[in-house]
């Protein structure tokens, strides 16, 4: 789903987080005993603040740091009501049907994201997974802050242009240690240039060599982070994804990780994405 800029600045927005904290009739168990899903999406409507709808799932913030994922894209929901009984039969089972689509959607996202998160190897780029139900209608996961380029580039330890091509030539390249080779060779000369400020540790570092560089390389993709990735992208994470800056944030407990995680090649097959 496509995550709003208020879902960004959940954690460092002090107002919105007192707000969030100002909720106190909603009720987990409650909420959990809601069978259908247009009034599931009613009640968390009324009683906590909405932060982000794609065309599956939808956000709240529940407070403390936690964010609520929803199944199902609602938007027509406030259309459908205006209308009444002037909508047509014929739009009516249309939007419904649409509404259906979503919800399998958005249950298949919350699927695969407890899937990742379950899995130990990519647990260092996940968001935290507290709850979510056993038909996997909603979930409840950390939220997280926008990250920025430099901030992401010291965990990547390279400049964000040379870790998109890393991660896009792991996507089609059986031996990424070869191409390794080919991008030292095309970032050479410039690799520094490219941060938008150096890497303390890394700028340290004297690359007198192209070899010295696909060293330094070969060593940045032996690391836990990028271990976690290659992980996440056999168990299918779209690559696209993964390079793109926004699709990334940093937890209260200083960690960058995916934000949003429920799309995988299994689900854009499947549900036709």
């Amino acid at each position: 789903m496509t995550i709003t800029k208020k879902y960004f600045q959940l954690l460092v927005n002090q107002e919105l987080e007192s707000i969030m904290e100002s909720f106190r009739g909603f009720n987990l168990k409650k909420f959990s005993s809601i069978t259908n899903s247009v009034d599931r999406y009613k009640y968390l409507k009324n009683l906590l603040p909405e932060i982000g709808q794609g065309s599956s799932r939808v956000v709240f913030g529940i407070g403390k740091g936690k964010v609520i994922k929803l199944a199902g894209s609602f938007t027509l929901i406030n259309y459908l009501e205006k209308k009444g009984d002037l909508i047509t039969a014929e739009d009516k089972s249309a939007i419904e049907s649409r509404l259906e689509a979503s919800y399998k959607k958005g249950i298949a996202q919350n699927q695969e994201e407890v899937d990742i998160f379950t899995n130990p190897k990519i647990k260092p780029i996940t968001t935290k997974i507290f709850d979510y139900s056993n038909d996997f209608t909603w979930l409840i996961a950390e939220a997280v802050r926008e990250v920025k380029l430099t901030e992401f580039e010291k965990v990547a330890q390279v400049p964000i242009k040379v870790f998109e091509n890393i991660i896009y030539t792991k996507s089609i390249s059986p031996n990424l240690k070869d191409s390794l080779k080919e991008l030292s060779e095309r970032y050479f000369k410039d690799f520094f240039s490219f941060f938008k400020d150096a890497i303390e540790d890394v700028a340290k570092r004297k690359f007198g060599s192209e070899e010295e560089l696909y060293e330094f390389l070969n060593e940045v993709i032996q690391t836990d982070f990028y271990k976690a990735i290659f992980s996440a992208m056999e168990m299918g994470l779209i690559s696209g994804d993964i390079e793109r800056l926004e699709h990334w944030g940093k937890t209260t407990d200083n960690r960058v990780v995916i934000m949003d995680y429920g799309l995988t090649e299994n689900t854009k097959i499947l549900y036709g994405f």
